[in-house]
């Protein structure tokens, strides 16, 4: 009988990081009661027989999509390592090596494959845009502690339930983020299609910087978070993840720092994100958005004009806009017009947009960096 020497491929099989042997004599008891090498059995025998050397490389669907190694014969773990990493085939379809080593930052020596693999304990490397929301959604976010893969964890259960795999869908559509009637009345297609608000966002809208509420404006954030951009992923999904509690402001007269800082009470009374909080109470008249708008003393003086069970910033960025209403006693709109933005004429008013005319949203944004 011959014997094959393959220890130069299970030498490079083992030093690739990609065989994780406890997890592969975990699925394959036999292996172990055969007494046999994980990696010896499979350079030698698991992978004619389909057999993962881990959770996120899948050879019968790797070959599947790659004819040309089919036609090699070789091993596809080992194409993978020397030459389909780096071409950017994936090892499975929800692994996307490409977009992990252009999100994460990796340098072009390093394997994303092996990079995930070594650091999924923590959850905080995604191993594709579609996946990054999944360990915040409350199904998930214990995994961790359990020695789960969340990611794998959500994969499952979409399969499981014959479900698309989309858990942006209900991070976001449990955020409180997402104000179906802003987001219908701004976008009539939808409306008139009769599609699910968040579904859209989700799909659609966030690519058509579309915004899911008032206070979100997506293209902005996507400009002064350019890592949202490298990372091609849904912008309010980050904002949720990371963003709001970074002090990212989701629009520049949004501080999300500043208003946890202002109503720690009601935000742990409510158990609600600051941005959410104060989408669910901006009509009570109560809570000030950033520090320059005096919410108390606005409604003191313009109160009949704005009317009850009114947001009173929203409010102030039409009308102050237009007429120059102070937000507060300490900031005067009027001057602060004719010395950065020039004088209001009557032919121009009727043209001005709150978020590039409105004097105080005008400073905010030579401050916010």
């Amino acid at each position: 009988m011959e014997v094959i020497d393959d220890s130069a491929e299970v030498a490079e099989v083992i030093a690739s990081g990609l065989l994780d042997a406890p997890w592969y004599m975990a699925c394959h008891p036999d292996v172990g009661a055969a007494g046999i090498d994980p990696a010896t059995h499979f350079c030698r025998y698991g992978w004619h027989e389909n057999r993962a050397p881990n959770a996120w490389f899948d050879p019968a669907w790797y070959l599947a999509q790659n004819a040309d190694v089919v036609a090699s014969g070789i091993n596809p773990l080992l194409h993978y390592m020397r030459h389909g990493e780096a071409e950017g085939r994936r090892p499975c379809v929800h692994f996307d090596p490409i977009w992990y080593r252009t999100a994460h930052a990796l340098p072009r020596e390093s394997s994303p494959l092996q990079h995930y693999l070594s650091h999924r304990a923590n959850g905080k490397f995604s191993p594709s845009a579609l996946l990054y929301g999944v360990p915040l959604l409350p199904v998930y976010r214990d995994d961790l502690k359990a020695g789960i893969d969340p990611y794998l964890h959500c994969i499952d259960d979409a399969a499981q339930a014959a479900q698309d795999l989309a858990p942006d869908i209900a991070l976001v559509a449990a955020s409180g983020l997402l104000d179906p009637n802003y987001y219908l009345i701004n976008g009539t297609d939808v409306r008139e299609a009769a599609l699910d608000p968040a579904q859209h966002f989700c799909r659609h809208g966030w690519h058509e910087n579309r915004k899911p509420n008032i206070y979100f404006n997506t293209l902005w954030y996507l400009q002064t978070n350019p890592v949202v951009g490298r990372m091609q992923i849904n912008p309010l999904v980050h904002y949720i993840c990371e963003g709001e509690a970074d002090g990212r402001r989701p629009t520049v007269y949004f501080d999300p720092a500043w208003y946890r800082a202002a109503y720690p009470e009601d935000l742990e009374a409510t158990r609600l994100g600051p941005l959410a909080h104060y989408l669910a109470r901006r009509r009570s008249q109560m809570f000030s958005p950033n520090r320059h708008f005096d919410v108390a003393w606005y409604i003191a003086r313009y109160g009949a004009e704005v009317g009850p069970n009114r947001d009173p910033f929203a409010h102030y960025l039409q009308m102050g806009t237009t007429s120059d209403l102070d937000p507060s006693p300490e900031f005067n709109a009027a001057t602060y017009r004719r010395r950065h933005l020039g004088r209001m004429t009557r032919a121009f008013r009727q043209m001005l947009h709150p978020d590039r005319d409105n004097p105080l949203v005008h400073y905010l944004r030579t401050q916010y960096r």
